[in-house]
């Protein structure tokens, strides 16, 4: 499968899954409160937890291609494993502010 195959296939799986996010978050919007600082915080070691993640992930690939290794199932996982990430991340960010 050729790289912009790849890509395309990511970016599609990407968008629906921030799409599908999106539709289940979107009636909680409304029920916000102010963030606090130690809400900000938090978010902001969530935020560097996922980039951090997502770094591992992104030099784990590179080490793959490099060696000759390249595997678009893990590829496919890593990718879902990044999305996974910023769900969560968004969800526990929306979690404080509507406790």
């Amino acid at each position: 499968m050729n790289k912009i195959n790849k890509q395309r296939l990511f970016a599609v799986a990407k968008f629906l899954t921030l799409a599908s996010f999106t539709l289940v978050l979107l009636p909680f919007s409304r029920v916000l409160a102010e963030t606090t600082t130690t809400e900000k915080i938090q978010n902001e070691a969530d935020e560097a937890g996922k980039e951090i993640k997502k770094g591992a992930r992104k030099v784990k690939k590179k080490v793959r291609d490099a060696t000759g290794n390249e595997s678009i199932t893990e590829d496919i996982k890593d990718a879902g494993k990044n999305v996974g990430d910023e769900i969560k991340t968004k969800a526990k960010k929306i979690e404080r502010r509507v406790d």
